[in-house]
């Protein structure tokens, strides 16, 4: 084992070494220091002897980040210069930007008014978790003439010390520069602005464009039956020097090969290991600018691999302690085999005290197994994001994308033991003839989101819908009983190729018109989305009703992209909300494309609840928008039960006839 922790790590640290910025790294999409890191990992993928290995491009925009300055000219004399962080968006040229900065708060329409921020350089705070993403603050300074925006994470993010750096991706357009400072560097300069007039010069050497070009790196290990496949990786361009997100999963799958290669292991399936580039950011203008790479491996350059590839394994953080308790994130139709597997893994007591977390943990947008997962690909995650109760693990909000997350993280007993748990779970799955999905406990889930008085009030047919359900949680039960038996060889093993193409089948079936998310990127079936804004749109009318404006608006806030509405303006709001929605901008959408369940604008009624203003007028445009939404939801829940027919009836195919 520690041969293994210990390679792990010294790959981790050599992936490390490629950066763009001389102090801080970065490999960003595209750039040469993604580039030569793409060059190392496959020379070590063909060291350790894996076959076919390839290093395969796909087109993205360019970013390379080379370095900031932030000088400020007091009557005393130059204070020390402050070295920024970029995001993915404008650059300076020639001696860069000489300014007034203005210190505007949260940078809203609202901090806007009355001041003339033309030409100048503002200071804002920003908390990416509790308020909103940092482009909305970025477009809304460009819109009233600034020249460029410093940022300085007030909560959310980079809460490690007061010299913490942050960096998140950018889905604003490429506009005027946008930085971002500590804390520390940024109460010095509100201290020197409210004290009066304050000049800066400002030097963004960041380079953003179009016609760029990123690499995935892969190579195999062949098995007995080539014609179906386990894909293992994870992704290796980083912000900052990225030792945690994501060199050291980097090491992990690299280890993973060298472990199967070492021991002889031979597959029954194909393994593949790839490692991703692109996944932090890969496209501007977009909502949806990260995990490029990951979705151009299975929809571009190896669209072949849908209905062959049996599941996909992917890794974040694997050396880093986010609780005290461990969990495996995986789709829900693994979730009953994985459960299962776990039994016997017993983490050890001083990294994991709290043992394994049992209930089923969803895989996310937020990384690349999603962009598998869509295409029919079912995908595990090591648990790594969130604690038991749902909120971000403390490295989220402390080292998530910053200076510190450097080999100074490294846990290697937390390596050890997620490195022996797919040690584990790859061979057994790999070994089980038929996939163990089980769509029952699919059908349990999606069963207990649905709200049967609202839905009833909604118009939905709900008998169908309650028959359309039952019928395929018990088609997904009897396959999946069917699965057991083959694998525990209760069964011809020459019925799992049949088997297997029917259950990958039915789950990309299931992916396409049941799995969507909110704007939050969190993921739903679709009448979960509807049937939460139906609930807050009757809450804005009931606390309008009782004469409480601003309960309502902070109800209809909660609707769909509403929650920019209040802090910024028209031209901020829609043009977030067309990156989704403009047919123009489809192609820049890759996975995020047309899983966004609704779309519903309240900013008229928000902008008339704040005024206080026409509020009669307010309530009947509410209620027009809250029948819409039932009937949409009337409509989904329709669409939703017939899909749930056509799995079904999917799913029997299998059953013997006679």
């Amino acid at each position: 084992m520690k041969t293994y922790v210990d390679y792990a790590k010294k790959i981790a640290e050599t992936l490390c070494s490629f950066g763009n910025h001389p102090v801080y790294g970065g490999r960003q999409a595209g750039s040469r220091a993604e580039n030569a890191a793409a060059d190392f990992l496959a020379g070590e993928m063909k060291r350790l002897g894996l076959q076919d290995v390839r290093k395969e491009g796909f087109p993205c925009d360019f970013w390379e980040f080379r370095g900031a300055s932030l000088r400020v000219e007091t009557p005393e004399g130059a204070l020390p210069e402050i070295q920024p962080y970029a995001y993915a968006s404008g650059g300076t040229e020639g001696e860069g930007i000489t300014a007034e900065l203005l210190y505007l708060r949260r940078g809203t329409e609202e901090d806007y008014r009355g001041v003339d921020a033309r030409g100048c350089i503002v200071l804002i705070d920003i908390d990416m978790d509790a308020d909103w993403w940092i482009d909305a603050p970025v477009m809304e300074a460009a819109l009233h003439g600034a020249a460029a925006v410093v940022s300085s994470c007030s909560g959310g993010y980079a809460g490690h010390d007061e010299d913490t750096l942050n960096c998140q991706d950018f889905c604003g357009p490429l506009s005027i520069p946008s930085v971002n400072i500590s804390r520390r560097d940024a109460d010095k300069l509100k201290s020197l602005c409210r004290q009066g007039r304050v000049r800066v010069t400002l030097q963004v050497d960041n380079e953003v464009r179009p016609g760029g070009r990123s690499y995935n790196i892969s190579g195999k290990i062949p098995g007995k039956h080539p014609d179906e496949l386990i894909i293992v990786g994870d992704h290796y361009d980083s912000h900052f020097r990225g030792f945690q997100d994501n060199a050291s999963a980097v090491g992990m799958t690299l280890s993973l090969a060298r472990w199967a290669l070492e021991t002889a292991y031979r597959p029954e399936r194909t393994l593949i290991f790839i490692l991703h580039g692109a996944e932090e950011w890969g496209c501007m203008d977009t909502r949806y600018d990260w995990a490029v790479g990951a979705w151009n491996q299975v929809n571009r350059l190896h669209p072949q691999w849908q209905g062959k590839a049996v599941a996909y394994f992917n890794f974040e953080l694997p050396a880093y302690q986010g609780d005290s308790s461990w969990y495996l994130a995986s789709s829900a139709e693994f979730h009953s085999w994985s459960d299962r597997q776990l039994d016997t893994v017993d983490p050890p007591k001083d990294c994991y005290p709290g043992g394994i977390r049992r209930p089923w943990w969803s895989i996310t947008p937020w990384s690349d197994e999603w962009s598998y997962s869509l295409a029919g690909i079912p995908s595990f995650i090591n648990g790594f994001m969130l604690k038991a109760d749902g909120s971000f693990a403390d490295f989220i909000h402390t080292i998530y994308h910053s200076q510190y997350d450097t080999a100074d993280t490294w846990n290697g007993e937390v390596f050890a033991f997620n490195f022996s748990v797919f040690t584990r779970l790859i061979p057994a799955l790999d070994q089980s003839p038929a996939v163990p999905l089980d769509f029952s406990f699919r059908g349990k889930h999606l069963e207990s989101t649905l709200d049967e008085d609202l839905l009833s009030a909604a118009g939905a047919d709900l008998p169908a819908l309650r028959q359309a359900l039952q019928r395929f949680t018990q088609a997904g039960r009897k396959a999946w009983e069917r699965a057991e038996r083959i694998n525990e060889g209760g069964l011809p093993a020459s019925e799992a190729r049949q088997l297997n193409e029917t259950l990958l089948k039915a789950y990309r079936l299931f992916q396409d018109h049941l799995v969507r998310f909110t704007w939050s990127e969190e993921p739903i079936y679709p009448h979960q989305g509807l049937q939460k804004n139906i609930r807050l749109a009757e809450e804005a009318l009931t606390r309008l009703g009782e004469g409480s404006p601003a309960e309502a608006a902070e109800a209809l806030s909660g609707i769909d992209l509403n929650y920019l509405a209040p802090a910024f303006s028209r031209e901020v709001f829609f043009r977030t909300m067309n990156q989704t929605l403009d047919p123009a901008a489809r192609d820049r959408q890759f996975w995020g494309k047309g899983r966004v369940v609704s779309a519903v604008d309240f900013f008229e009624e928000l902008r008339l609840l704040k005024t206080g203003r026409s509020l009669d007028r307010a309530a009947v445009m509410i209620e027009v928008k809250r029948d819409g939404i039932k009937e949409d939801l009337r409509l989904s829940l329709q669409s939703e039960a017939e899909t749930l027919e056509a799995l079904a009836l999917l799913l029997e195919g299998l059953e013997p006839k006679g």
